[in-house]
């Protein structure tokens, strides 16, 4: 292993065991604390395994934004010519999960996995959820994830990789360690551990705990203990309000100023804020600054002070807020204060929590004692959550998302606190289409629906009806709310500004009147290649140039992922292959369509491009590729196989469509088709099945709109075949335009 040339430093033991337990081709579950460098001892193995035991694409999922920023950027200084790029909402640098290594927050890898992409287009979802079913996933700070949602929605993702045979990790500071047994048994993993006497930085670090439950968290006892501490203060909250109250009434008492963050910024200043306190808390910041905040701060920034303030919260949460001290070694305090409320905490965890942080002495925070802590506390929570049948509600939530094609949906199953966007405006109407480029944060519908009983505020709910077939021209209206109960999760609100204000110093503030918002300048969409115009190119040109591409360029990079498949289904590979080569040659069959080759204007040969799609509308034939294929699928291949094939083909341009349009296949189709397939493969197609559908008229729908996502090997064939058809077919298309441009560059 070539750990200190990649990265200049020795591996730890625990580093060198991952590689070691991956190389083997094994799972791994690695617990480690705060800098110890899990991210190394996966990224390592990546880079020197890749398309040999380990995918050519690795998958690496966090719980935040700002974690997604600080990890790609660290592992970019290792990669060489490995491509790192970041994926979440405000950075959406692979939206296809295209690149070498995508770092990506839990929420767009599970939506995208599901067929629902967060921020792409639905009829795009499954070419990213075929790079995902076919990479090296890593889950990351698993600790801070919804146990009975964004948890279990990954072990689902993780059980797939079993099946398929393809290593993944779990990394994580705080879980239980008995749940870790039972997680390991069940994946078939290994559980490798940190030694704390083997990291140079624990050794040096010296918290003390101080259990201060009793007592409140208050201005009074902040500006105590600060004096009687001077240097880095880190004061953390339960929640928002609570954080802006502390901020107002603490802004002129305390000196240096202190700086607010909490989750209701507009991206764009909550970025801004994000590198002022990385620079003041960075390890070269000043000596004294004061932060406060929420849990936005427990994970996802590198920052230190030597003295952490922190109400109460349950213990893996405390343990986060805890790294925030002293991180780089040294002497520091950590003090907890009691609460009168829970929220936003179950009781039962902040109960526990309590109770034995109240029988712990001052004492030094070791790593030993944060375990102990925690398989203390939350052994009995996690107790059966380790096993198949906790994942059915969030299975429930990937089934239903999958098949409507919501990405709302699937979001439920990463967390609960299902929220909402909101925004300030006083005549959101008057903005058409441009009310969706309004600066949005996130709230809860709780707090939206008090501030509309309270106050009874002004609020508009904008509603987007797109068809399903349409993702580029959608129709927004803008519905006036009228009562609490029109409130619901995942959607976008508009508030009058006489009850909400935003300023970029504290935030987004609900029962104080401010100034309408204006909107913001609207991001590029995703192009819609399918209007572009494209060189003319025969029906036969282009399968035989999308099976080209395939073999030159998809396949070479997901080879392991065929072999891996065609073991998890009993088959063999070039069986397995074959059939993904008749998928490309036939994708297009529903162009040999008269009415399509009218439109086209076919002379000598039929199209497959025409030059003319970026001014006329053509039929869709995506769904009567699939329809004329259905019986010879699935009555000469195996019922996954076959299934998966169907919906590749009926989904190559758009995910879960299903209406099959009049149409009748042109004359001389049959030896078009004949002729393209015996010069690319020697499969023998049965052509009696073709009989009942050539004089084929009346309009009608394909069976099924989507495969069932809890089939699980129907499901992994689909999106793997369907992202090599999608990108093959895509890059075959770009190559003819290319060379067309050359051409004309030439003349």
């Amino acid at each position: 292993m070539n750990f200190e040339k990649i990265t200049g430093k020795k591996p730890y033991a625990h580093q060198q065991e991952t590689y070691s337990v991956l190389a083997d081709g094994q799972s791994v579950i690695l617990r480690a604390p705060t800098g110890s460098g899990k991210t190394e001892a996966v990224f390592v193995p990546f880079l020197e395994l890749r398309g040999k035991i380990l995918p050519s694409r690795m998958v690496y999922a966090l719980p935040m934004r700002a974690l997604v920023n600080s990890i790609s950027s660290r592992i970019s200084n290792y990669a060489g010519a490995i491509q790192v790029k970041a994926q979440h909402g405000e950075k959406l640098e692979s939206l296809y999960f295209d690149a070498d290594c995508v770092v990506a927050t839990l929420d767009q890898v599970i939506t995208s996995y599901a067929c629902a992409p967060l921020s792409l287009g639905v009829r795009y979802g499954n070419i990213p959820a075929g790079a995902i079913a076919g990479s090296f996933l890593v889950f990351d700070e698993v600790h801070t994830f919804n146990p009975e949602l964004g948890l279990q929605s990954s072990l689902i993702l993780a059980e797939r990789m079993k099946g398929l045979g393809l290593p993944f990790v779990f990394m994580t500071a705080t879980l239980p360690t008995e749940f870790m047994k039972s997680l390991a048994e069940r994946l078939g993993a290994r559980i490798i551990e940190a030694d704390e006497e083997s990291l140079p930085v624990r050794k040096l670090r010296n918290v003390f705990l101080i259990s201060n439950i009793n007592e409140m968290l208050s201005p009074e006892n902040i500006l105590t203990y600060y004096k009687e501490n001077p240097g880095r203060l880190i004061v953390v909250c339960n929640t928002v309000s609570k954080a802006v109250e502390l901020y107002q009434q603490l802004k002129e008492k305390i000196r240096p100023q202190p700086i607010l963050i909490h989750s209701r910024f507009f991206d764009e200043d909550r970025a801004r804020i994000e590198k002022e306190i990385e620079r003041l808390f960075g390890i070269k910041g000043p000596k004294e600054a004061v932060l406060i905040t929420t849990q936005v701060v427990e994970v996802g920034m590198d920052i230190s002070a030597d003295l952490v303030l922190t109400e109460l919260a349950p213990i893996d949460s405390l343990i986060q807020r805890a790294g925030r001290c002293c991180r780089w070694g040294g002497k520091g305090k950590f003090i907890v204060f009691g609460v009168s409320d829970c929220a936003p905490y179950k009781k039962s965890v902040m109960d526990s929590t309590k109770d034995t942080l109240s029988k712990i002495q001052p004492q030094r925070l070791s790593w030993e004692l944060e375990k102990s802590m925690v398989d203390q506390i939350l052994d009995k929570t996690f107790n059966n959550l380790a096993y198949p049948h906790a994942a059915g509600k969030a299975m429930w939530y990937l089934s239903e998302g999958a098949f409507k094609g919501s990405s709302s949906i699937v979001e439920n199953a990463v967390r609960d606190s299902l929220s909402i966007e909101v925004s300030i405006h006083d005549n959101p109407s008057s903005l058409g289409k441009d009310v969706m480029s309004l600066p949005k944060c996130k709230i809860l519908p709780s707090t939206l629906k008090k501030l509309i009983y309270k106050l009874k505020a002004k609020v508009w709910a904008i509603e987007i009806d797109k068809e399903a077939d349409d993702d580029y021209n959608p129709r927004i209206d803008v519905v006036p709310i009228c009562s609490v109960n029109k409130i619901f999760p995942n959607k976008f609100y508009v508030i009058h500004n006489s009850y909400a204000c935003y300023s970029q110093e504290e935030g987004l503030i609900l029962g104080k009147s401010g100034q309408p918002l204006l909107p913001c300048e609207l991001k590029e969409d995703v192009i819609n290649r399918e209007q572009e115009e494209i060189p003319v190119e025969t029906w036969k040109e282009h399968a035989i140039n999308t099976v080209k591409v395939f073999e030159e360029k998809i396949l070479p990079t997901e080879d392991l992922v065929f072999s891996k498949l065609a073991s998890w289904l009993d088959e063999n590979k070039e069986t397995i292959l074959n059939l993904v080569r008749l998928i490309l040659i036939l994708h297009d069959l529903g162009k040999l369509n008269k009415d399509w080759q009218k439109i086209a204007g076919t002379k000598d040969s039929f199209l497959a491009h025409s030059g003319k799609i970026a001014s006329v509308k053509f039929p869709p034939h995506a769904t009567i590729s699939a329809y004329v294929l259905g019986d010879y699928l699935r009555q000469c291949w195996r019922n996954i196989l076959g299934e998966a094939a169907f919906f590749a083909i009926a989904h190559h341009h758009s995910v879960r469509a299903v209406k099959v349009p009049k149409y009748r296949l042109s004359d001389g189709w049959f030896d078009e088709v004949k002729n393209t397939l015996s010069e690319l493969t020697d499969i023998k197609l049965p052509w009696e099945w073709v009989k009942n559908f050539e004089a084929q008229k009346v309009p009608t729908r394909l069976s099924k709109s989507f495969p069932a996502f809890e089939k699980e090997k129907t499901y992994t064939a689909y999106v793997v075949f369907s992202r090599s058809l999608r990108l093959s077919d895509r890059e075959a298309t770009s190559n003819l335009k290319d060379n067309d441009k050359k051409k004309r560059d030439k003349q």
